[in-house]
């Protein structure tokens, strides 16, 4: 999702870094954040947790918020409630092209979550936040519905996605 070379290398060359995060199950320790740059040395400290956090976008600073987004390389879509049935309709929508066949497709428990990586990043300008929660609405409007899932009444994000509305 992040090419080489797109995160930081050396401090201060302009790029951003990846803000990972370890949720610890309660009483097992506290929920930590792990700075990933282009080395991505620090993304051993996240793989194999039980769970943790990866948001599509490359940050600038320490903590992931929308003052700190620096580019959106990839949408996620969150789309719950994916029974087999559900998940049958889509894998027909995506193979007919009724519906953007995604760079990658997660199950993440009781739902899908749709990866769509971008051929290049978008800068997280401000003028820009109206456009990508369009965009964002959009993906979710299409996405999440009657066929994809049990209750298309309940449309969300998935946690990476989130940010794109800055």
């Amino acid at each position: 999702m992040f090419p080489a070379g797109s995160l930081q290398q050396e401090p201060e060359d302009g790029k951003g870094n990846i803000i990972a995060t370890q949720i610890r199950p309660s009483g097992k320790g506290r929920t930590r954040q792990w700075v990933i740059d282009d080395s991505l040395k620090m993304l051993d400290k996240v793989i194999g947790d039980r769970f943790g956090l990866i948001p599509p976008i490359s940050f600038y600073g320490k903590s992931h918020t929308k003052e700190n987004a620096h580019e959106l390389f990839a949408v996620v879509v969150d789309v719950d409630y994916v029974g087999k049935q559900q998940l049958k309709n889509l894998l027909k929508q995506f193979g007919n092209g009724v519906q953007l066949r995604p760079t990658y497709l997660v199950s993440s428990g009781k739902g899908v979550h749709l990866y769509y990586f971008l051929q290049e990043p978008v800068q997280l300008y401000r003028n820009r936040e109206e456009v990508l929660a369009e965009l964002k609405e959009a993906f979710i409007r299409r996405l999440w519905n009657d066929t994809s899932s049990i209750r298309p009444d309940s449309p969300r994000l998935a946690a990476g996605a989130k940010i794109v509305t800055m």
